[in-house]
Formats: C-alpha cells, structure tokens, sequence
C-alpha cells in the first residue's frame, strides 16, 4: 500500500495521470462509487482476458491499483486533490501564455494568407488563360464527383448490413470469416475440417483449443474422436459480431441478443453458479445460464454469458440481504440458495441484458 511519501513520488512520476480519469470517476464520486469503478476495471482488464497482451493488461492493473489506493484512502485523496488544484492553476497560467501567443501567430498567418490570395489575382490578370485552364478543371471535377466518390466502406472480409431497430436504422458489420463457422452445420466436423477453414490453434488445453478467426477469439470443444461437440466466440465486440441466421432458432446480430431472446426458446435452463464478493482477489467472473433448445430433431444447448458488471455486483448485494452473514465465495447453490430460486433471482436482474459471449452444442455443461 502507498504511504503518504510514496503518494507524493508516485504522484510525480504519474503527473500525466489523472487518478478520477483512469477509473472513470468524477471529484465528486462517493467511495461507493469508487469502490464499484474499481472492480469493473478490475475484471474488464483481467490478464486472463488479454493472452496476446499481457503486458498491456499488467499496465492497465498496475494504473487501476494504484489509483484505486490513493482515492479510496481519505488522506491520500485529500492530498492528492490539493495537489490536482494546484496542477490546475499552473495549466490556467501557462494557457493564458499559450492562447497570446496563438493569437501573433494566427495574425502573422492571416497577413501571409492576405499576400498569397493578393499574388494569385495579380498572376491571373496577367496571364488570363491560367485562369481558363483551372476553371475547366474545377468542372470536369464537379461532374465526375459521384464516379470518385465511390463507397469504400464494405471490406471484403467484414461487409457492412443494414438492420432496422425501432425507427432509427443502424449499421453492423458482418465478419464474413464467423459465420462461415458459427453454424450448426459445423458441430460434429473433426477437428482437420475446422482447421481447414480457420487454421491452427493458438493455444490447447486438455478440454478446448483456442483460435484466432479474423482477430476474434473462438473456442472450440471436442469429444473423444475430436469431432467439435461445442463452439464458442468469447468476448463479442462490434468487430466480432455475426448474423445468427444460421443458428437455430435465432435471426439478427449476436450482440443484439439478450437473455431473454434466448430463454423464450429454452425448453429448460439454470444460471451459472458464479463467484460473488471477492472470491480471493480482486476479480470476477462472467454471469451466465444455459438452456436446452428444441430443434427440428434434436437437443442444442446455448452457454450465453455477460463480462462482470455493476449489475452483477447488485445481484450479490441482493443476495446478501436475503441471506446475511452466509458466504457466496465458493459453492452456494442448493446449500445456501435453491436453484430455482436463484434463477428466479438471477432472471430479475439479467433478463434484458446483452450478452458478451455465446456457446453453441451439445455436451456443454460436460465439458467445462
């Protein structure tokens, strides 16, 4: 922890660092705020979550800690604010330099401006054909605007869809390489046809095999023979995104998609038993649930979840006031809490939420 000298030296080898900036906060925010600021950075740049950048990952922890040390500390913020204050009338004072300075510059630039618009007319008077050839060229330009103006926004690799959403129209991009392989039709390909399409895994475990698909994290689960039972596109953006048309019986863009789209078609379904409170250290997991869907001849299972927020943080609160003094750091459910009460419980505060990461298979509670 940071003592009030190495506030001071920390402070001065940070002095480009705004503490309330780096956890989102305003000078006003309450230590509650503070606090819940702190674990939602905490999770989102989890090490875990950046295996191809773990040195970004380290920085951003190692700022987020920090800044969480002093501005949870009554004497360290109040120090730290005196010495924001002061930071702040310097800059006012060098601006105030800055902005006359600006001002002799902005007054020589116009004078020369003045001088180069004065020559070009006295160049035109004197050669009048000058002006003739660049008055044609202005025109042909102007005819041919639309023909070089042609719109380059759709990439071969992510084409841009258009969707209509509640009369305003917005725009998503579809990656052309995700939905060649986020369909039914690849579960149960051997794992050589898998690779065929997306080349080899990044990382392997004894349960799942990591890709990169076009700068998108998927994971893929086998069984024994090394036919994929489950596939997955962790951590959904608006680069990783695809249209569920091929994923029954889902239509639209995976980010779009909220628990409840899915639990309207779910024959049955629980919530994920997640870590609450601290669990150890200063991350949390994903909240999620998965359902069992009826196809056409078959059972599929869907494994939906969404990144740590401050919704789950009022899940456990909830939680907490429902059964005081119990622990919720290790396994809770049908010992502390029923599990259907806790999807009652889960359901209250999750149903309209957008989901981060989405599962596809069979076998999937199995394999985790």
């Amino acid at each position: 922890m940071l003592g009030l000298l190495e506030l001071v030296e920390t402070i001065k080898m940070d002095s480009n660092k705004n503490y309330y900036e780096i956890l989102g906060l305003k000078r006003s925010s309450s230590q509650d705020e503070i606090k819940k600021a702190f674990r939602k950075l905490a999770s989102k740049y989890h090490p875990d979550k950046y295996p191809e950048n773990s040195k970004f990952a380290e920085d951003m922890m190692k700022q987020i800690n920090i800044a969480y040390q002093v501005l949870s500390d009554l004497d360290k913020k109040i120090a730290y604010d005196e010495w924001l204050n002061s930071q702040n009338k310097s800059n006012s004072e060098s601006q105030t330099s800055s902005s006359k300075k600006k001002d002799r510059e902005s007054q020589k630039n116009n004078s020369s401006n003045d001088n180069l618009l004065s020559k070009t007319i006295n160049l035109f008077r004197r050669y009048p054909f000058l002006f003739l050839i660049v008055l044609i060229y202005l025109i042909g330009y102007i005819l041919n605007y639309d023909k070089n103006n042609i719109n380059t926004s759709a990439v071969i690799k992510d084409k841009p869809v258009a969707e209509n959403k509640i009369n305003s129209q917005i725009v998503f991009y579809e990656n052309e390489a995700l939905s060649k392989i986020m369909k039914f039709d690849m579960i149960n390909v051997q794992r050589q046809y898998f690779e065929n399409i997306v080349g080899p895994a990044k990382r392997v475990s004894e349960k799942w095999r990591e890709y990169d698909v076009n700068g998108c994290m998927v994971i893929t689960y086998e069984d024994a023979h090394q036919s994929i039972s489950s596939i997955e596109l962790r951590y959904i953006t608006e680069k990783c995104d695809f249209n569920t048309k091929n994923i029954y019986p889902f239509k639209g863009f995976v980010s779009q998609i909220t628990f409840g789209d899915l639990l309207e078609h779910s024959i049955t379904w629980k919530a994920d038993e997640t870590c609450m409170g601290s669990c150890g250290n200063a991350y949390d997991p994903e909240d999620g649930a998965i359902m069992v869907l009826g196809h056409v001849y078959q059972f599929v299972e869907i494994h939906a979840r969404r990144m740590y927020d401050d919704d789950a943080y009022s899940l456990y609160e909830k939680l907490q006031k429902l059964y005081p003094n119990q622990d919720f750091s290790g396994n809770y459910i049908n010992k502390i809490i029923s599990q259907n009460d806790f999807n009652k419980l889960w359901l209250q505060t999750f149903k309209n939420k957008k989901i981060t990461s989405f599962r596809f298979g069979y076998n999937i509670e199995a394999n985790d």
